[in-house]
């Protein structure tokens, strides 16, 4: 399966997905750049290992190089545009599953489109 965000932004209190059976390295979240707009200059369709961090206890972005957030105790998935909070504001995407979350998520676990 391929879940995919492209029609609206993410926002914590109007746009977040509930994906009751997410699959790490079985399905991906795809991320439309244009709306996503963290990945404007990126040419390619993955993240990096730089764009993605995770822990049982994530709750903020600490370099202006991450993207996406995961909580692995709650299974939030955050998205930040430039990873400081300065400029965008921190925004949850996504919660993977519903009684359970998966431990912990894979670069490749996401795909970027135009």
């Amino acid at each position: 399966d391929n879940f995919q965000f492209s029609g609206t932004a993410a926002n914590t209190t109007t746009n977040r997905d509930i994906l009751t059976d997410y699959t790490s390295g079985t399905e991906k979240l795809v991320f439309s750049k244009a709306v996503y707009g963290g990945f404007i200059t990126n040419p390619t369709s993955s993240i990096t290992s730089a764009q993605l961090v995770q822990s049982s206890s994530f709750t903020a972005f600490t370099a202006t190089s991450q993207r996406f957030g995961y909580n692995s105790t709650s299974g939030i998935l955050y998205f930040d545009a430039d990873g400081s909070g300065s400029r965008f504001s921190t925004q949850q995407v996504a919660v993977l599953g519903t009684l359970t979350h998966p431990s912990s998520l894979a670069t490749s676990d996401f795909s970027l489109i135009a």
